[in-house]
């Protein structure tokens, strides 16, 4: 559990009494355990130009076993093997059906790849935007 979140509780005299909370930060710890494990065990990290980055509740600490996986796949730089983006996506859904979550929201937000420049020359800025074309995510 992030330390700010248990010391306020353990100030607020909560410890034991946010079971929920703390069942769902034990089960986030296992499935974040268990994901980079299954993951270095299919790629050697220094070759891949790729990230896997957790979003909403895994990112969060709180999922639950009803939890669905958003993920994105960061591309820094073209792979020597052009398969490898694909490759990881597949990955990604397999390491989904091993944790038993579900898939990524239908809005097609996570569940993909995106490149890393068009994350950072465009969140929060003047060409914020959805746009899978114009992000240059796919």
């Amino acid at each position: 559990m992030r330390e700010v979140l248990a010391t306020a509780i353990h100030a607020l005299g909560l410890t034991g009494q946010v079971r929920t909370l703390e069942k769902n930060h034990a089960y986030t710890t296992g499935c974040l355990a268990d994901s980079e494990r299954f993951l270095r065990d299919r790629f050697t990290p220094t070759d891949v130009p790729l990230d896997l980055v957790l979003f909403g509740s895994l990112a969060r600490g709180e999922a639950s076993e009803r939890s669905d996986l958003d993920y994105l796949v960061v591309v820094h730089n073209l792979p020597q093997d052009v398969t490898l983006s694909r490759s990881f996506i597949s990955a990604a859904e397999e390491l989904r059906l091993k944790l038993g979550l579900e898939k990524p929201g239908a809005t097609r937000t996570f569940g993909r790849l995106a490149f890393a420049p068009a994350l950072t020359e465009t969140i929060g800025l003047e060409e914020d935007t959805t746009d899978p074309l114009r992000t240059g995510s796919y």
